[in-house]
């Protein structure tokens, strides 16, 4: 039986990845996936956070120039729908469009202990990550705590950064002024205890 010649010389051979070679180049390119793709999420998410903060910040700061200029607040709107006593002030299709952390812009009037603000109203329940976002924004914006300051959790489908309180504002209850402090006297004494 005649011997069939070797159609690779060895130098071509060389030049050839082994399956572990190549084996070893996928382990890598998942690990840098794996550790990228995150980072590249959370980007996006932090992205929608600062856009949110950014658009919520210029309609309240058009709302207090027009309560400046006229003595009162613009008027109510549907959800989605720029006030038009906004028209000329804002960019209305930016209003009209979708949040960037979903939900609809509102104008929010006596409600929730709110004279006045500018809020983000969804449809149903907030979801967990948008929660999170919405305290990031928090965080840029206001105290970081979505029950206290001027950007708040208003019900379970609203957050809303309160340019005015209604006069009937509850803004601590007794038992909230008891709960603080117990944490307070809490804390102190926990840093008593580190000196």
């Amino acid at each position: 039986m005649p011997v069939l010649p070797d159609t690779m010389s060895r130098r071509d051979q060389s030049r050839a990845f082994s399956l572990v070679e190549l084996v070893l180049v996928v382990i890598i390119l998942g690990v840098i996936g794996a550790i990228a793709i995150p980072r590249i999420s959370r980007a996006g998410q932090d992205a929608a956070s600062r856009s949110f903060a950014k658009s919520i910040r210029t309609f309240a700061d058009a709302a207090l120039a027009y309560e400046g200029m006229t003595g009162g607040w613009p008027g109510e709107a549907d959800a989605g729908v720029a006030p038009s006593e906004l028209k000329g002030m804002i960019d209305t299709t930016a209003w009209e469009r979708e949040t960037p952390l979903g939900g609809d812009w509102d104008s929010m009037t006596n409600s929730s202990g709110v004279g006045y603000g500018i809020a983000a109203v969804y449809g149903g329940a907030i979801a967990s990550e948008t929660m999170a976002q919405l305290v990031e924004v928090d965080q840029i914006i206001d105290d970081g705590n979505s029950a206290t300051g001027a950007f708040r959790l208003a019900s379970g489908t609203t957050y809303v950064l309160i340019l005015e309180r209604s006069a009937s504002a509850r803004v601590v209850s007794s038992d909230d002024l008891d709960t603080l402090q117990d944490n307070g006297a809490e804390i102190l004494g926990e840093l008593t205890k580190r000196d």
